[in-house]
């Protein structure tokens, strides 16, 4: 499988909107479009949100901020290790690699829940960001203007069964009004 560029946010409208990861660098995801081998009619989606686990404390969520769960400046640039719903070989998965396929990298700590005004500030002068749910609205906001908005069928996934749920909402509440959506 062919690695998948990585679509980072521009910092401005990161930072204009509040979403940015837990050290207040822009969310980014991974993007592939249908294959051509697959059959496809270019209105369905596969999203997945990736996992990491949550941080728990000061200390925690600190060292985070300094890995790739935690900081889009740490992402692989050319990456899609996925197989399975996410495979785009059409002879391995025949119904999802005519979607096109997302992954949302997990950059919050908090499977895309936090929402938190202000960072907080450890003793050692870092700023910690907990802003998972703009960031998800943000990321969401860009695959619409993408694409997203023209889909007839989205399929939400996510690692440890945590992040989907919480997400689904979010993304039902893009839905227009005249989209079949169901959670």
């Amino acid at each position: 499988m062919a690695a998948t560029q990585l679509r980072v946010v521009p910092a401005s409208l990161a930072t204009a909107r509040g979403a940015v990861c837990l050290d207040g660098s822009p969310p980014a995801y991974w993007y592939q479009p249908p294959r051509p081998q697959a059959a496809t009619d270019n209105v369905s989606w596969l999203i997945h949100l990736d996992g990491g686990a949550w941080c728990y404390d000061e200390r925690d969520c600190a060292g985070r901020a300094r890995s790739e769960k935690g900081s889009s400046t740490r992402l692989k640039r050319r990456y899609w290790p996925y197989s399975g719903l996410l495979d785009g070989n059409a002879a391995v998965n025949p119904t999802f690699a005519g979607f096109h396929r997302v992954n949302l990298a997990y950059c919050d700590g908090s499977s895309f829940t936090g929402d938190r005004a202000e960072p907080v500030v450890t003793a050692s002068g870092e700023k910690l960001y907990f802003r998972g749910k703009r960031v998800l609205a943000l990321l969401l906001d860009e695959l619409l203007a993408a694409g997203l908005r023209h889909a007839h069928r989205v399929l939400l996934v996510g690692q440890h069964g945590q992040s989907a749920p919480l997400a689904a909402p979010q993304l039902a509440s893009c839905a227009s009004s005249g989209r079949a959506w169901r959670r």
